[in-house]
């Protein structure tokens, strides 16, 4: 992976040509639009911008995007997807390519407009998307609009934009993505898993994704101030040459209404890495509502207290559920390190024999001697910070049915959605409602009442929204928005009330999705150890909220280096440390000088919170020489895995009176010297520079010593396993008005759908429809399937050939790749409902396998949180879960239907229209897999076959 250094050092040589960039820029920022073009393709023009339209049976299909001559977007399939629904529950998806658009201009923007989008027979609507060019930013703004849209009809999603991003193959090419921390993919093209992330949620945390492709940097941002759902699918596609992106987004219920897209997707060209990205980002992001408390030093949210505070501790097992034995615990720990800790006290409450969470939402009667242990904690300088579930109602209780019902989150067929967490079954609850506000809001005041000064609030920022199509809650249907406000009003209500106890409440949760920033103190950010993790949330919102967490797994205090490598690692993003599954106690000893430097770093920051909680984050160091690596093993879960990681781990910082901060953490067991240039042009440093060297010795005690640069050179020694701090005076760098503070009370007595239309019915029979011909997605095999429309995205090259209308699938020749999966990812086309079913239509042979019983040829559909997947050898097919069926797959090509029963009861499946399996039940999913796919995916089982036609009806289930 291209590191820091190499990004910076690239910046520095990229001086002169991005200023000839610039003068190029300036000089045709003035030009408008142009439009060009004949009956085969149109081109639209300006400046630096360059936007290439193909022609497709009168509609235009985006062919290329080029920026300063640096190729963007490839040919794809549609610009935009849409469903509408009818009053009946009758659904249609419609697509840019299914009807007749028209280009239109001004000076600085195009429109696109498909004026009859054909809904039914004499039904139709309209699509229109507009956009603006900024050439001076080398950035375009991208919007869609929903009009004309028929009285007994609603948009119920879309899909915008659908665009094929250019990835070059290589280390040289890197994936920036908001999940958790914030994570590097390199080479993206091979290493990149399939993505479909929803947004508000950790894994998507923020609304932007960038590509590096070398020195450039490609932005793609949607500046959405109100935080709607927004589930990103992203399929590598190594065969083109490019990453499959679309974002799709669930609209409210509302027949007859027009929807426009009021905010931008902002798609910008610019030169740098991650931390450019963030810059890019904040700018737009200190500017959205849920930062009207402005940044922390401010003192309008957190408190001074808890910015001090450098420690969140954690204790699991049986012994965590006596009060007496945490109060203890935390006390001894605290006082081994000498400085104020909060504990994060899980298994406080009672339990119903699980010995577990499993009290939802119902967490008191608290354990014996809770507040008495509280109080004792508190005394000696530790916070208490008990956990809650902020989103589950157990579904096997009594109050379930007397009033958790009422607030669960219900889908447009009025079912509730269920999850199943340590075997406790639960239903997702509706944030908005006032039923959920008063339920958990009420247990977390008692839990101040009884001595805690903070509560953690389980899943609230890491779960993205569900859309709750209830009419009874009090917000338009499948309006997502809402589900954030409710959230807002939630914590709002609690800091209010509770702070009449406990003036300095802090308010947690898990996750780190942004619109939660101005209701949240901090936020537990533990799930991810990837090797690739980047501070990239830090570089955006690190003064603005705090967070903690990291997963220290029990075999990691037996690793070299891995406590301190991860600890370590969190402290230089700037976040609070010590939360651990594992007993750190048996850790923490005068003699280990891993421990040792634990206390070291929690001294320094505690010392330095102006700057190490609360500052602004500055770009990455470039060291001249580079730190010399090491390689690191720790635990991802239970995955034992090797990392690379500098010896000396680096951030910089400015707090709010200008001063500058850079951390140096020497996580070796050997000295290491490192040099570097603090540049005035991207550091806010004043000349002549005047340092001090911040430290602390093995007890904790932090001292300053004067520092000197030579000819502008910083030289530092850093000791091993140790951190120290290098504090210049700079010059003070405003924080932009924060916005106003958000009406919580909008989502109230919001209009509802029409009476009688929700919940839609559910299908209970099959229908019928022989000719599948009929389906509305479907792909031929005249071409390879990345070619098709819409296209398949290929897991591997050179295992197919197309030739007399087949697709010629061999993964068992030699010199042939030994897997070629074919997958339809959701978004374009693969949007399925159970609810309502679903049929997939193939015709096929199987020709050879090369024995193995279990794998041969794959047909899966996975929907949601189900699989479905048939193995298909030359003599039989096996439907997971399912005896095999003895059938030749070898002679002639034959027909298989693959039936999705209405309402989730299961799998049907039919050969040559004669059914051979009556239910085969879903295996276990999960959202991020939803795909229809075909071909090899495991090199065990190696096929020669060859494929007719694969068709898809996405929201029928249709028997032969």
């Amino acid at each position: 992976m291209r590191t820091t250094a190499r990004c910076e050092r690239r910046f520095v040589r990229l001086g002169t040509i991005v200023a000839a960039i610039a003068l190029c820029v300036a000089a045709l920022c003035d030009a408008a639009v142009h439009v060009a073009g004949d009956t085969a393709s149109t081109s639209v023009e300006d400046g630096p911008i360059a936007l290439h339209f193909a022609h497709d049976d009168g509609s235009h299909r985006l062919h290329g995007l080029t920026v300063a001559g640096l190729p963007i977007a490839r040919p794809g399939d549609f610009l935009w997807s849409a469903e509408f629904r009818h009053t009946s529950g009758r659904r249609v998806f419609v697509n840019s390519l299914g009807c007749s658009s028209r280009i239109e201009s001004t000076d600085n923007a195009v429109s696109l407009v498909w004026a009859d989008v054909e809904l039914g027979t004499g039904v139709r609507a309209a699509v229109r998307v507009d956009i603006l060019f900024r050439p001076e930013e080398m950035s375009t703004e991208w919007r869609i609009r929903f009009f004309r849209v028929p009285t007994d009809w609603t948009l119920f999603h879309y899909d915008f934009p659908c665009v094929n991003v250019v990835a070059e193959p290589g280390d040289d090419c890197a994936l920036v993505e908001p999940q958790d921390w914030g994570e590097v993919t390199p080479d993206p093209l091979h290493r990149l898993a399939r993505r479909w992330r929803a947004y508000p949620g950790s894994g998507m945390s923020m609304q932007f994704l960038a590509l590096q492709r070398d020195d450039r940097l490609v932005y793609l941002g949607w500046h959405d101030p109100r935080a709607r759902l927004k589930t990103f699918s992203l399929v590598p596609d190594p065969v083109s040459g490019c990453l499959k992106l679309a974002v799709r987004q669930p609209v409210r219920i509302a027949f007859g209404a027009d929807y426009e897209q009021r905010y931008p997707f902002v798609l910008r060209v610019s030169h740098g890495g991650w931390y450019e990205a963030a810059q890019i980002y904040r700018r737009w992001a200190l500017t959205a509502p849920w930062t009207w408390r402005g940044p922390l030093h401010a003192g309008r949210k957190t408190p001074e207290s808890f910015q001090r505070t450098p420690l969140v501790l954690l204790r699991l097992g049986k012994e965590a559920r006596v009060a007496a034995f945490v109060a203890d615990w935390a006390i001894r720990t605290q006082k081994w390190f000498g400085l104020p800790a909060t504990y994060h006290w899980y298994g406080w409450y009672k339990d119903y024999g699980s010995q577990s969470i499993d009290c939802y939402p119902h967490f008191f009667p608290a354990r014996p001697g809770f507040p008495q242990a509280a109080k004792r904690m508190r005394a000696a300088g530790v916070g208490v910070m008990p956990y809650f579930n902020a989103r589950l109602w157990r579904t096997d209780f009594p109050s379930w049915h007397e009033m958790g019902r009422r607030a669960a989150v219900r889908d447009v067929y009025g079912k509730r959605h269920n999850e199943v967490w340590m075997k406790i079954p639960a239903a997702v609850m509706n944030p908005a409602s006032r039923l959920w506000e008063h339920v958990i809001g009420e247990q977390l005041l008692r839990s101040v009442d009884c001595g805690s000064n903070a509560v953690y609030l389980d899943q609230l920022a890491a779960s993205a929204p569900w859309p709750s199509y209830d009419t009874d809650h009090p917000h338009t249907p499948g309006e997502t928005g809402a589900w954030v406000q409710g959230y807002w009003r939630l914590c709002e209500r609690l800091r209010a009330e509770g702070s009449a106890s406990e003036p300095d409440l802090v308010l947690t949760a898990e996750g780190n999705a942004e619109p939660y920033l101005g209701v949240i103190d901090s936020f537990l950010c533990g799930n991810l150890n990837a090797p690739n993790s980047v501070p990239l949330y830090s570089a955006v919102y690190h003064d603005y909220v705090m967070q903690f967490g990291r997963y220290i797994m029990l075999p990691d205090l037996k690793l070299p280096r891995a406590v301190v490598a991860k600890f370590g690692q969190q402290f230089v993003f700037g976040g609070q440390f010590g939360w651990s599954r594992a007993p750190l106690d048996t850790f923490l000893d005068d003699a280990n000088p891993q421990a040792v430097c634990l206390r070291k770093m929690a001294a320094l920051r505690h010392a330095s919170h102006e700057l190490l909680a609360a500052g602004r984050m500055l770009a990455p160091l470039v060291f001249n020489p580079p730190v010399p690596a090491l390689d690191v093993d720790w635990y991802q879960w239970k995955k034992r895995v090797s990392v690379r990681l500098p010896r000396v781990l680096s951030s910089a910082w400015q707090a709010a009176d200008g001063t500058v901060g850079v951390v140096l953490l020497n996580i070796d067991d050997i000295a290491t010297a490192v040099s570097f240039a603090l540049r005035p042009s991207r550091y806010p440093v004043i000349e002549p520079l005047r340092a001090r060297l911040r430290s602390a010795d093995a007890s904790g005690r932090v001292t300053d010593i004067p520092a000197v640069a030579n000819a502008g050179i910083w030289h530092v020694a850093v000791p091993p396993l140790t951190p120290v701090l290098l504090v210049l005076d700079g010059k003070p760098t405003a924080h932009p008005s924060p916005p106003p503070k958000p009406d919580l009370d909008l989502l109230v007595e919001a209009p509802a759908a029409a009476p009688g239309v929700l919940p839609f019915a559910v299908p209970s029979t099959l229908a019928r429809q022989s000719d599948s011909r009929l389906f509305p997605f479907r792909y031929e095999a005249d071409v390879l399937p990345c070619d098709a429309r819409p296209a398949w995205a290929m897991q591997s090259t050179g295992a197919c050939d197309v030739a007399d209308s087949l697709l010629k699938l061999d993964t068992l020749t030699a010199g042939r790749p030994t897997a070629s999966l074919h997958s339809l990812p959701a978004g374009p086309a693969w949007d399925v409902d159970r609810a309502c079913g679903f049929t997939v239509e193939l015709r096929l042979r199987v020709i050879e396998s090369n024995g193995n019983t279990r794998f041969g040829f794959w047909v899966q559909t996975n929907v949601g949180n189900g699989t479905m997947c048939l193995q298909v050898f030359p003599d039989r097919i096996v439907a997971a879960g399912q005896p095999p069926v003895k059938v030749d797959m070898k002679s002639a090509q034959r027909v298989v239907r693959v039936v999705g029963l209405p309402g989730g009861q299961g799998v049907r499946l039919y050969l040559d229209g004669q059914q051979i399996v009556a239910n085969a039940a879903y295996l276990g999913g999960h959202p991020s897999q939803v795909v229809c796919a075909f071909g090899t995916g495991a090199s065990a089982g190696r096929v020669k076959a060859e494929v007719d036609y694969v068709r898809l009806d996405p929201c029928r289930a249709l028997a032969p």
